[in-house]
């Protein structure tokens, strides 16, 4: 297996992650480090012509087994201040969390660095605040495009009462219900879905979708109807560049502005109807 290492413009970031994804690419992550950012692609084999966008690998390794690599060095990471993202068997942080996720220690990806995950966390984290413990049971959420399901179980293990998990890929689909297994929760049953093609079948308290703008885009009136009233729809993905035009999508969707964070140059925003 290679490791490649593309150095990226952070304005593309976004571009070319979508990109990768639209290819049906899963093998990468995006590093930052020391404010620049590296896009590692992970591939069986050396051609660059497996990168879907017009950058030159900085750097090409044979690295074996990644899976067992990425296991042996990843340590883990915080998701926000108050949680902190452990691969299943891994050592417990020395900091006090008032959550301790396990994630499998195999999955390089989805592992809530990434700064779209952050912020949705961090914003998941704020509305819950809001609620007594006794009163989160009461909630209903729905996590769009759940990759390794990080999201869910953070609401599942924060108290929510209702959470349902479903994303496009079958793949994630299957890690989010392992995901859930290694952190004790049983109820939580993901599903595949096509966000374009899905019809709620009712109105949730919570929604969170962490996706690419034009998923967002495409689909911010079925996700607006299917909150209830005074729900809140948290959602990122969305880079700088693009602030202005989603903000005026909100505005034409009746859409509110409770909360709008920015990390590393991605938006995160807690929505709800005007």
């Amino acid at each position: 297996m290679f490791e490649i290492k593309y150095r990226i413009p952070r304005e593309r970031e976004e571009e070319i992650t979508g990109a990768l994804g639209n290819a049906g690419e899963n093998s990468f992550s995006v590093e930052n480090r020391d404010g620049i950012l590296y896009v590692v692609f992970y591939s069986e084999f050396p051609d660059p012509v497996n990168f879907p966008v017009d950058i030159m690998p900085e750097e090409i390794r044979d690295i074996g087994n990644w899976r067992d690599r990425w296991a042996q060095d990843y340590l883990g990471s915080e998701l926000t201040g108050d949680i902190f993202v452990r691969p299943a068997g891994g050592s417990i942080p020395e900091k006090i969390y008032s959550l301790v996720i396990n994630l499998d220690p195999l999955d390089a990806f989805g592992d809530g660095h990434h700064p779209t995950t952050r912020l949705c966390a961090s914003l998941l984290q704020e509305y819950l605040d809001d609620f007594p413990m006794e009163g989160r049971a009461e909630l209903s959420m729905i996590d769009v495009g759940t990759g390794t399901g990080i999201l869910a179980i953070t609401a599942c293990l924060s108290g929510v009462g209702e959470v349902e998990l479903f994303d496009y890929d079958p793949l994630s689909v299957q890690k989010a219900s392992f995901n859930a297994g290694l952190n004790g929760i049983d109820g939580l049953r993901p599903f595949q879905a096509d966000l374009y093609d899905y019809r709620f079948k009712k109105k949730y308290d919570l929604i969170t979708a962490n996706l690419l703008t034009n998923l967002i885009e495409d689909n911010i009136l079925s996700l607006s109807d299917a909150l209830v009233p005074g729900g809140v729809l948290i959602i990122s993905g969305i880079g700088e560049k693009w602030t202005d035009d989603m903000i005026k999508l909100f505005s034409e969707n009746n859409l509110a502005i409770r909360r709008h964070k920015i990390l590393e140059g991605w938006n995160g925003f807690a929505l709800s109807h005007e």
